[in-house]
């Protein structure tokens, strides 16, 4: 609290008119007026709730609620009332207070962290910085975001990188996730990039035990955490992995293009710099700071979504995000011709979740929820097939999954 009521008199002297600290102190009394939480009352603070469809694609991109988006909007205005230039000077002390807030939640130093604008980016200063020569080995997977692979495989066409795959089908016991990468460790290998929780069927995967495979061999460890702040959090001092990206738009609702990058401090300066970044800030994370002109309300704006984030708290959100997806799930498991593709047990997932129909592409089926239930929803492909990927959020009610289960339900009698 010591530093969030820091942040909003920094932000209040900056000259930006608002009364953002009421607003968050107010909401956090009254949905905490009963025990435990008033989902009804965060849900009227999304107006994406009152869209004539129904969202359940957030696992693409997350929205801000009415106090965030407000607060970015004060921002916005406040650094075009100047020289951008001299509001940027005069927001560093926030931006490293919100860096700062970041570490505490993510279990590491604040100077290894940079905000960036999202995990793609992240994983690519990553990828694109790693010292290779020709026949090192890196194990990547099927299930890994396609854009992360396209870096992989592009740093491969160019610098001789052989990539490895990790053969894991989805969902998997952690024992199998472990045994699928260790098979393909050799004394080449010098890294394995591996998801979190992958975006097509959200199962988490057990970076912890992998990362302690790899380090036994001298292997670095790359995350793709996309999905991972803000839906369960993260340990990234539990985890002990070398390198971390996360988008920071999907579940902690901050402003859209915010993201984090990680990079264990005895590691940074084994990274290439930035090509834009001066020589001297080699061993510091400075150096992904030289991108140049940027939306910097956004990056400001983050922290206006910590307080809200903290306002309900991860355990009350994850569980709540648990619930919703086991609702739903419940009333589909048993009817014929629709297959999941996600375990259940939030050991292995927590919003995100994929099923499949018969008879139906994902394509098919998003077209049909999309024109005739005011769906909104997501396509998706993996091994088992094609499919649909189901993400709702901490806005989404029982009426809102009903309808999706009413869908999936009148579609499955189709085939």
């Amino acid at each position: 609290m010591a530093s969030r009521r820091a942040f909003i008199k920094g932000v209040t002297l900056l000259g930006i008119s608002n009364d953002w600290m009421r607003t968050i102190d107010q909401l956090s009394k009254n949905i905490h007026a009963v025990d435990g939480i008033d989902w009804a009352s965060i849900r009227a603070l999304f107006p994406i709730a009152n869209w004539d469809k129904i969202q359940f694609n957030s696992g693409s991109a997350g929205v801000m609620p009415i106090p965030v988006r407000d607060n970015l909007l004060g921002l916005i205005e406040y650094v075009n009332s100047k020289a951008p230039y001299h509001v940027w000077g005069e927001w560093q002390k926030t931006k490293q207070n919100t860096l700062s807030r970041l570490s505490e939640m993510t279990g590491c130093l604040p100077e290894e962290l940079q905000i960036v604008r999202n995990t793609t980016e992240a994983l690519n200063m990553i990828i694109y910085g790693l010292y290779f020569k020709p026949g090192d080995e890196v194990i990547i997977a099927s299930h890994d975001y396609p854009f992360a692979r396209n870096a992989w495989l592009n740093r491969s066409n160019r610098d001789g990188v052989i990539l490895k795959e990790a053969n894991v089908v989805l969902p998997a016991s952690d024992e199998e996730v472990v045994k699928a990468y260790e098979a393909q460790i050799t004394e080449k290998t010098k890294a394995i990039h591996i998801t979190y929780i992958t975006h097509r069927e959200g199962h988490i995967m057990p970076v912890e035990a992998v990362t302690e495979l790899a380090h036994k061999s001298g292997i670095e460890v790359i995350v793709d955490g996309a999905h991972v702040i803000g839906q369960i959090g993260v340990d990234l001092k539990k985890i002990d992995c070398d390198y971390f990206g996360s988008s920071l738009h999907k579940w902690l609702s901050a402003p859209l293009g915010t993201g984090l990058l990680f990079v264990k401090k005895d590691k940074i300066d084994q990274l290439y710099n930035h090509p834009s970044s001066n020589l001297d800030v080699r061993d510091k994370m400075d150096k992904y700071e030289h991108i140049g002109t940027r939306a910097w309300a956004n990056e400001i704006g983050i922290s206006a979504a910590l307080d809200f984030h903290e306002m309900i708290g991860q355990k009350a959100k994850t569980d709540r995000l648990q619930h919703l997806k086991e609702y739903w799930m419940n009333k589909v498991y048993d009817i014929e011709g629709v297959h999941m593709h996600t375990y259940m047990d939030s050991t292995h997932s927590a919003a995100v979740s994929t099923f499949s129909i018969d008879g139906f592409s994902g394509g098919q089926i998003r077209n049909i929820m999309n024109d005739e239930y005011d769906i909104h929803i997501k396509s998706v492909g993996g091994a088992w097939g094609s499919g649909i990927r189901v993400s709702p959020n901490i806005f989404t009610d029982y009426n809102d999954l009903d309808r999706l289960v009413g869908a999936i339900s009148d579609i499955s009698k189709r085939s």
